[in-house]
């Protein structure tokens, strides 16, 4: 929307750039899920390449107009959506390290051989309760390795919103946006 506060061709440009960057996020999160490395490199580098083409058209506005509330409004949209895009390619990238998910593994063990040694003391073991545990143990570690990998386990990232926004963006007519943006400015 605060595109349309752009010069007319600028903003179409803008615009345009900015749906085929969303299109870019959307197929590096879809190269992510099928462990497509190479692919998720390039969709990766064409929407990083995309955020530098926003940028400067953002800035560029800004400092021709450093007074104009509309192309700093531009400008602090365009930060926060390099910023976004950041955090999720740092979520997507960043595991949980190896010696903590060892920990983890190394816990599981013990806790197994406590659980038998405490079996074979008892004289009449609580068979439920220690099945209970072994549910919730074992829960707890799956989750832990699931959440590691936003893209590929049972718990996903779910990126329906940003697919509404493509939607919402190659749909809208331009004027509308515009209109909507400015009435909601002046409230």
């Amino acid at each position: 929307m605060r595109a349309g506060f752009l010069p007319a061709s600028k903003a179409r440009l803008f615009r345009n750039m900015l749906i085929e960057y969303t299109r870019k996020r959307l197929e590096t999160y879809a190269r992510v899920a099928a462990g497509d490395v190479r692919g998720e490199q390039v969709a990766d580098a064409a929407s990083t390449d995309l955020q530098g083409q926003l940028w400067a058209m953002a800035a560029g506005a800004a400092r021709r107009d450093p007074r104009s509330p509309f192309f700093a409004d531009v400008t602090r949209s365009t930060i926060d959506t390099i910023n976004v895009s950041e955090e999720q390619t740092a979520a997507l990238n960043d595991h949980v390290p190896r010696n903590i998910l060892a920990i983890i593994l190394l816990c599981t063990i013990l806790g197994a051989m406590l659980l038998g040694l405490t079996f074979g003391r008892a004289r009449a073991p609580n068979v439920l309760l220690s099945g209970i545990f072994c549910l919730l143990f074992a829960a707890t570690v799956f989750t832990i390795i699931d959440l590691d990998h936003p893209q590929g386990g049972l718990i996903g990232v779910d990126v329906s919103p940003i697919k509404a926004t493509l939607t919402e963006m190659t749909n809208a007519p331009a004027s509308r946006l515009i209109r909507s943006h400015v009435s909601t400015f002046r409230q």
